[in-house]
């Protein structure tokens, strides 16, 4: 068995009181098996909840598993609950009380999807003590033992696994059968490039930052008028397919733009602020696509996102943005692997002289920076544009279709 032990600061009063009645329940059954030679544990249990009382807080399944720990202890030799130690610090009045050194636990089953008492959400320990209390616990991990727990949590959910867990006034230990752990196949500097927007998921595989392998467009629109459970279905569904193409295709790195978005007035009206801020679930897709590649094996890159759709789009010219703005993401992967820093690369170009093409259609502009600003200044949309957009009319001219069944409201666009 494996045990992670890590602090917390749950110090709800209910948890304390079901701590303290957890022990009572040890003590008791363990003087009854003493004194009163009941050793069945069917038998000690009937005699404690027949016979103990305030310990409603306690449901059957808390009760059972305090006596089946009494029924553990060493008989042959004298118990000092609390620890010797304190037990003498006691007697002698250095102190006037003790805590019980028994902590909470609860044992899992394959049956019971992991623990009948807690489950596993990422770097979350969600305990829930009784019907309608659920207390969230935010475990510091690091990068490997929340791999492990996300496979642990991939399993209980198919019956695979189980685990065990104690809570003390100041640690939890979750314990686990060593999980099976994915070995990723892969072709060294083969990059998954991601752009990610409300109405479509951009993705690109390229080798050594430049031969294109693949490219592929993940239609949302539709989704994006489904109601949260059917999103959050179908973006798991997406994430798996994500999943499934690095394996086909044997990708070594899945890069992301490093952003931060924060819900704000974007200027296009309210039907738009709704969308990009709250509708199609950006964070919880990048966390479960995370939590997805940690399962598998596939390691992932966080990448600078400045000027990442301008110089895509400008080096691609002939794919849609969102594909362009993919293939400049796994580009800067390749850059941050090799050493190479990107804020270089980024000023690099955008202080490099345009070429003819630009240069005819604008005169004045001399740099990348300037045909970039000469864009963002325009409160109308130019006749002239560096963007090569996505729509409707362009899907009719492509190879589509949907995503695992003709249920799904995601479209697959073949590129």
């Amino acid at each position: 068995m494996i045990t992670i032990k890590k602090k917390h600061n749950l110090n709800d009063p209910l948890f304390i009181e079901l701590l303290n009645k957890f022990n009572n329940v040890i003590r008791y059954s363990y003087n009854r098996i003493i004194k009163n030679n009941l050793t069945k544990l069917s038998d000690l249990e009937k005699h404690v909840k027949q016979n103990m009382k305030n310990i409603d807080c306690l449901d059957s399944s808390w009760i059972k598993t305090a006596v089946k720990k009494s029924t553990e202890l060493n008989k042959d030799r004298k118990i000092y609950f609390g620890g010797k130690s304190n037990f003498f610090k006691r007697k002698f009045k250095k102190i006037n009380n003790y805590s019980k050194n028994f902590p909470l636990e609860m044992r899992g089953s394959s049956s019971d999807k992991g623990n009948r008492k807690a489950t596993l959400n990422g770097n979350q320990f969600i305990l829930k003590p009784s019907k309608g209390i659920k207390w969230i616990i935010n475990l510091n991990l690091s990068k490997n033992e929340s791999k492990l727990l996300n496979i642990i949590q991939s399993e209980c959910l198919t019956s695979k696994n189980y685990f065990n867990f104690k809570i003390d006034l100041n640690y939890i230990y979750i314990s686990f059968n060593e999980p099976t752990i994915i070995q990723h196949k892969y072709i060294k500097d083969r990059y998954l490039g991601i752009d990610l927007n409300p109405n479509y998921i951009a993705l690109s595989i390229l080798d050594k930052g430049t031969k294109e392998i693949f490219k592929q467009i993940i239609d949302l629109k539709q989704l994006n008028k489904s109601n949260k459970f059917k999103k959050r279905h179908e973006l798991v569904e997406v994430n798996k397919h994500i999943i499934k193409i690095c394996q086909t295709y044997q990708v070594e790195f899945v890069a992301l733009e490093d952003l931060n978005i924060k819900s704000s007035d974007k200027g296009l009206g309210k039907r738009f602020n709704k969308l990009v801020n709250n509708d199609w679930l950006r964070n919880y897709l990048i966390n479960n696509l995370t939590k997805q590649m940690n399962i598998n094996g596939i390691k992932s890159l966080k990448v600078n996102p400045y000027y990442t759709s301008f110089i895509g789009q400008i080096k691609n010219s002939t794919d849609y943005d969102s594909v362009a703005a993919s293939k400049e993401v796994a580009f800067r992967a390749y850059l941050m692997i090799k050493g190479i820093k990107v804020n270089d690369y980024v000023n690099n170009f955008l202080s490099s002289l345009v070429d003819t093409h630009w240069k005819e259609i604008l005169p004045e502009i001399n740099t990348f920076k300037d045909l970039y600003n000469h864009f963002k200044s325009n409160k109308k949309k130019p006749k002239t544009s560096y963007r090569f957009l996505f729509n409707d009319k362009e899907k009719l001219s492509r190879s589509c279709f949907s995503l695992k069944s003709h249920k799904s409201f995601i479209d697959l666009i073949k590129l």
